[in-house]
């Protein structure tokens, strides 16, 4: 079978102007300038999102460096090093200065207890760049510095009371609210960001009644869990909106429609504008619930929700179609609190009342047992985990093939079945076997055209396996092996630049494990 040039999947839209979220830089930050220093503080406790694209801009490459990468990018980059001294600056200048206007505010500041504060966020930020990145090293710097430092110096000198808890309680909620932000990322973080805020706050709440009193540590641990969640920010969220606040969580007013409405206007956009409020936002619940309104409305279009959020980078808007967002914010706050037995934090199944949560799980499971494989940068991963992986495919296509009038069900049911099948070829007479096969959709009819590309050459791949086969002797053995090899180092190009998740994993391993067959029996 001769196979068309292969396929280029369309693209996402491009976002209009004022839908857009993403910075565009013109110039770096300077040190001298107070606006630049004011723009930076802003960063860091409203939109520390833009720190990472300003680290990017700064130096291509700096936001994913750690440990030493990120060292030697230090010492390359002189404007990335610049913007760390920048930030280190402000980290001492800042909660100094705030205290001080405290203090001139008629409080009574505890300067040691401020200084610690500084120290603490000083070497707590560089650490935290070293593992996570520079961008994250400077947010959870600065803002520790100012929670710890001032709250802890405000809360010593107002001859710790209740008064004392709530300052140091609200203080180091908002601070830390900017930490978890950072730290536990966008979108699926949220859960368990804010769990864990509640969770610290309460862990607090006891460490400091213990220290001071019951009811200290009730009024830190109560403002705690208000403050971390930027409640008492909210009206000021509301009025910033989106684009200027980003790290509101408490759903923002009509954000939920607007998404709604672009859903249903081309669900194309919706998916892009969903990622790009996920990209710079904690806005993560009006986003799923915008989703799961179109997908209410447009039941049937479960297979197309399924590629729009897996080809945006979003695989949680299919594990909230189908389990509820509610349950798990509530499983993720029981996590964090280890006190309580394991039995009472099982996660919330998915949900299968309704064909379309059915097949949203389906693809959610396959991807919850991608990502519970072990880490394959060295090569496959074991075999009993692929045949996990396997299982976890054939049952999405049996859920598939459950519900053949959706639209695209034929065609899914077949990829997701043929995949399992290519997955557990682990010799040449199971790779022999695939062969035969033949899609139920033309390319370009095909939901997921680089999919089903990519599975038509696997099996004319399967097909050489049978030439290999039946050869009986070394120069057509070896020539027919030589094509399948050929064939497969092209199509794994094809694979890394066109396919999405999980697609993309697991045909690589399927490429990975039959190249390394037809190395072995060409010699």
């Amino acid at each position: 079978m001769r196979l068309p040039a292969p396929p280029r999947p369309q693209p996402l839209p491009d976002l209009p102007p004022h839908l857009q979220l993403c910075p565009h830089f013109t110039r770096t930050l300077q040190g001298w300038n107070p606006l630049d220093a004011l723009r930076l503080l802003y960063w860091v406790f409203f939109k520390p999102q833009f720190l990472r694209d300003y680290v990017e801009y700064l130096a291509p490459g700096a936001w994913e460096a750690h440990d030493k990468e990120a060292w030697n990018l230090l010492r390359q980059q002189p404007a990335l090093r610049g913007f760390v001294l920048h930030a280190l600056l402000l980290e001492i200048l800042v909660p100094f200065g705030l205290a001080w206007l405290l203090q001139q505010a008629g409080l009574s500041v505890d300067w040691f207890v401020v200084a610690l504060g500084v120290a603490f966020g000083l070497a707590f930020g560089v650490a935290f760049g070293v593992e996570r990145g520079v961008a994250g090293g400077v947010a959870v710097g600065v803002a520790g510095g100012v929670a710890v430092g001032v709250a802890g110096g405000v809360a010593r000198g107002v001859a710790v009371g209740v008064a004392g808890g709530v300052v140091g309680g609200v203080v180091v909620g908002v601070a830390l609210g900017v930490a978890f932000g950072m730290a536990l990322g966008v979108a699926g973080g949220v859960a368990v960001g804010v769990a864990v805020g509640v969770a610290v706050g309460v862990a607090g709440g006891v460490a400091v009644g213990v220290a001071e009193g019951v009811a200290v540590g009730v009024a830190f641990g109560v403002a705690f869990g208000v403050a971390v969640s930027r409640a008492p920010l909210y009206p000021l969220s509301a009025l910033l909106g989106v684009r200027r606040d980003g790290l509101a969580w408490l759903p923002l007013p009509a954000l939920r429609r607007q998404l709604r409405n672009a859903w249903r206007q081309d669900p194309a956009l919706g998916a892009a504008w969903s990622r790009e409020v996920l990209a710079y936002s904690l806005q993560f619940i009006p986003v799923v619930a915008a989703a799961n309104d179109w997908l209410t409305e447009q039941p049937a279009q479960a297979h197309r929700f399924a590629r729009l959020a897996l080809q945006a980078g979003q695989p949680d808007l299919l594990r909230y179609a189908s389990r509820s967002l509610a349950a798990m914010l509530w499983h993720e706050f029981k996590r964090t609190l280890f006190i309580l037995p394991r039995r009472w934090k099982q996660i919330p199944p998915y949900r299968q009342d309704t064909p379309t949560r059915a097949i949203c799980g389906a693809y959610a499971r396959v991807l919850d047992r991608l990502g519970s494989t072990e880490d394959t940068t060295q090569g496959l991963p074991p075999a009993s985990e692929r045949a996990a992986l396997t299982s976890a495919l054939l049952q999405a296509a049996g859920v598939f093939a459950s519900f053949p009038d959706f639209p695209h069900a034929a065609e899914s049911a077949w990829s997701y079945r043929l995949l399992g099948r290519l997955l557990a070829a682990d010799d040449l007479p199971g790779v022999r076997a695939c062969a035969g096969e033949r899609s139920p959709v033309a390319l370009e009819a095909a939901l997921r055209p680089e999919l089903v590309y990519a599975l038509q050459v696997l099996l004319q791949v399967a097909e050489e396996a049978g030439s290999v086969w039946r050869a009986t002797s070394d120069l057509p053995r070896q020539q027919a092996a030589l094509r399948a090899t050929e064939s497969l180092r092209d199509l794994g190009e094809y694979v890394r630049q066109t396919c999405f998740e999980p697609e993309k994993t697991i045909l690589s391993w399927v490429i990975e494990r039959w190249s390394a067959l037809f190395i072995t029996v060409g010699g």
